[in-house]
């Protein structure tokens, strides 16, 4: 039994028959998610916090990430109540085709939860997204006044 292939699967094999193999796999292939962070920090408002996570050396199906190949990143932000039910999307896009594995947040302006996740992209495709990471920021409260006296 034969089954027939269409959209752009099927644009993609025709143009894969005059090319290279492994030209084409590249250009398909999504690549591994960039590895973030795994700790979640404290910061008070007006903070900055520094994320930083591992690019990636190679795609899902185990081949490597060729030199010379550039891999951009996206980060992703979401002040969810739980990073568990955090999924990136176009609207929570914080920074994107990022050439380095760290990115710092601007300063936090609001107490609350911050969730993090970035993506990796080869060639215009993006990768599952990263673990996520969390901060938690509070409102900076003075320390008392020190040294009252009455005269």
């Amino acid at each position: 039994m034969r089954s027939r292939v269409s959209g752009p699967i099927a644009a993609a094999a025709a143009f894969c028959a005059a090319v290279v193999i492994v030209v084409c796999s590249v250009v398909i292939l999504a690549p591994m998610p960039a590895s973030a962070q795994t700790a979640s920090v404290s910061k008070t408002v007006g903070d900055t916090a520094v994320l930083s996570w591992t690019a990636p050396t190679q795609y899902t199906n185990g081949t490597n990430i060729a030199a010379g190949v550039v891999v951009t990143f996206n980060v992703y932000e979401s002040n969810a109540s739980t990073c568990a039910t955090f999924a990136p999307s176009a609207a929570s896009l914080s920074a994107s085709n990022l050439s380095a594995t760290t990115w710092t947040t601007p300063a936090f302006s609001a107490a609350g939860s911050y969730c993090y996740e970035t993506t990796a992209l080869v060639a215009g495709v993006e990768s599952a997204p990263s673990n996520a990471v969390s901060v938690t920021v509070t409102n900076a409260i003075p320390k008392a006044p020190a040294n009252l006296m009455a005269k």
